[in-house]
């Protein structure tokens, strides 16, 4: 007997697009752990010095999140469990993977072993198939990026040579000479997006098999254990890879209120591996309920944070959180993708305009699953209700789906080194650079430590997934030849029409004289003609016409 999933009726497909609030609610599955365990989920926070614990305790319409993403998983598997046995065929497996599962290239539904395509000859259980979606699509996803306005995650490591995470006069002297390498088109000028371009530009950060992330944001699941947890405190702040933590300057890591020093049992003043596994017992610093939905007991409760941090409740029902130099901007997005208009259309891939799909169309829908997936009759085309069935189908699995987007802004650095805030850094501000030195180390230690250094962190909250960003490549995101510096243009004639890029000095290698002539020019020996130096040249008797003829 051939199992028919999507059948053509219209009585199936009202059904189908039914309020995901029903759905999720309806036989709720009675789950071991407590409602508040089902709706909490802890993250690390892996800042410039401290790491920051957050608790999150969120609903979807009114029930904790992973018992609304079950509750979904239960009505499909239901849905497809045909002859009520409590296990599914090959292709029903197929089918309600390739809802869960946007890509039909994730190994979820791919050839790989351990995937739907190397059991071909075997049943699956509800557990089984729970555990196989839940590794492939869990209940709750990380996806972590730069933001096009965050250069100092690429700035700061450029800067620091002797890769101590503090930045010398030395090194800020030798910063013109350290950002070269950045400067593609060879104007001599630093933009953000030449900081930030490159393969990994905007694009999701990957976890390993633990579920451990590379980026600054770490999901605490269950795989993490203590000493997983230690091994990741020290790959982030053992700088001198000593295999301890210092605890004083200058120190490798802080905490809020000093916590970390109860860790240390000896007494040296420093943390190692055994003492670091305790970092998994200490509380949240801040524990923040949020509701996405229509509302429930979540959107009452009040954050709570640890007296060092300030918190205050935004208008979106997010929050923002400062401590030290650190900047938290959490914020939710309601959207819901079973109400949205954002599914594809079948109309939209008709080529041919027969009210149907077959194989080749498919295949121009992002993010398509197999043909045989979605054709239920096996006839090879797709009708409309097939198809929009697959995709509110999808929608619904969306909805039940927790994304966090992570946009790393890291340290202000490049706004602080932009002293005419034009977002392009010039050779006479790299030539400054160690002047911040002058104003900004607070400590008096000679250097520009992560403390010193504020960091900013945006967290985004929603359901369904992200939307897809794209890594422009230079010439797109540079729209013109002539980068927009904001310099004077006062200058004579030969002056301006040596300044190429315009930044309001000429450098060595703009200068179309001898070296000799140069050097007599820059009376301030710093590298850079200014305009009143071509001024004064110019005034000159000797030089009026030009200092080069």
């Amino acid at each position: 007997m051939r199992t028919r999933l999507f059948p053509g009726t219209v009585a199936t497909l009202l059904l189908l697009i039914s309020p995901l609030a029903t759905w999720a609610r309806e036989q709720p599955r009675k789950e071991s752990s407590s409602p508040t365990a089902m709706a909490e989920q802890d993250l690390l926070l892996l800042g410039p010095l401290e790491p920051i614990r957050l608790r999150l305790i969120v609903e979807i319409d009114g029930i904790p999140f992973r018992t609304a993403w079950l509750n979904v998983f239960d009505r499909l598997f239901t849905q497809f469990d045909t002859d009520r046995n409590g296990k599914l065929t090959p292709e029903q497996t197929r089918q309600m993977m390739s809802i869960f599962v946007p890509a039909s290239a994730d190994s979820a539904v791919s050839g790989k072993p351990g995937t739907t395509a190397g059991m071909q000859d075997e049943s699956t259980g509800r557990e089984e198939l729970q555990n196989r979606i839940e590794r492939s699509a869990p209940p709750f996803v990380l996806r972590q990026r730069l933001l096009s306005g965050g250069a100092g995650p690429a700035l700061i490591p450029l800067l620091d040579t002797d890769g101590d995470s503090r930045l010398s006069r030395e090194e800020l002297n030798f910063a013109e000479q350290s950002l070269h390498c950045r400067d593609f088109n060879d104007d001599q000028l630093i933009i953000k997006q030449e900081l930030l371009a490159g393969p990994n530009l905007s694009s999701t950060t990957s976890s390993d098999e633990n579920g451990v992330s590379n980026g600054s944001v770490i999901i605490l699941s269950k795989s993490i254990d203590a000493a997983a947890l230690a091994e990741i405190l020290l790959a982030r702040y053992d700088h001198n890879r000593d295999g301890e933590l210092s605890l004083v300057v200058p120190a490798e890591i802080m905490s809020a209120g000093g916590r970390l020093a109860d860790l240390d049992t000896n007494g040296s003043r420093s943390l190692d591996r055994e003492e670091l596994r305790r970092f998994i017992e200490l509380s949240p610093d801040a524990t923040l309920p949020l509701s996405l939905g229509s509302g429930g007991g979540a959107s009452q409760k009040r954050g709570e944070a640890l007296p060092q941090y300030r918190m205050r409740r935004k208008l979106d029902g997010g929050y923002q959180l400062h401590f030290g130099a650190s900047e938290i901007r959490f914020s939710r997005n309601n959207r819901d993708p079973s109400q949205d208009n954002t599914r594809p259309r079948l109309q939209d891939f008709d080529t041919d305009t027969n009210k149907t799909l077959d194989e080749t169309e498919l295949n121009n829908v992002p993010n398509h699953p197999d043909f045989v997936v979605v054709d239920a009759d096996k006839d090879g085309k797709l009708t409309e209700a097939e198809f929009d069935g697959f995709f509110v189908q999808r929608s619904r699995a969306a909805s039940a789906q927790l994304v966090l987007e992570v946009s790393d802004q890291g340290s202000d650095l490049f706004t602080a080194l932009d002293r005419n805030f034009d977002q392009v850094l010039t050779p006479r501000e790299l030539h400054l650079a160690a002047r911040l030195l002058d104003t900004e180390d607070r400590d008096g230690d000679g250097f520009l430590g992560p403390v010193e250094m504020s960091s900013s962190l945006a967290l985004e909250i929603s359901r369904g997934g992200s939307r897809p960003a794209t890594n422009n490549n230079l010439a797109a995101i540079r729209t013109t030849a002539d980068p927009q510096v904001k310099a004077d243009r006062s200058g004579p004639s030969w002056f301006n029409k040596m300044d190429r890029n315009r930044d309001g000095d000429i450098s060595l290698r703009e200068f179309i004289g001898s070296r000799t002539v140069f050097l007599s020019l820059d009376r301030d020996a710093d590298g850079l003609i200014s305009i009143a130096e071509a001024t004064a040249a110019t005034e000159n008797k000797a030089t009026a016409k030009s200092p080069v003829e």
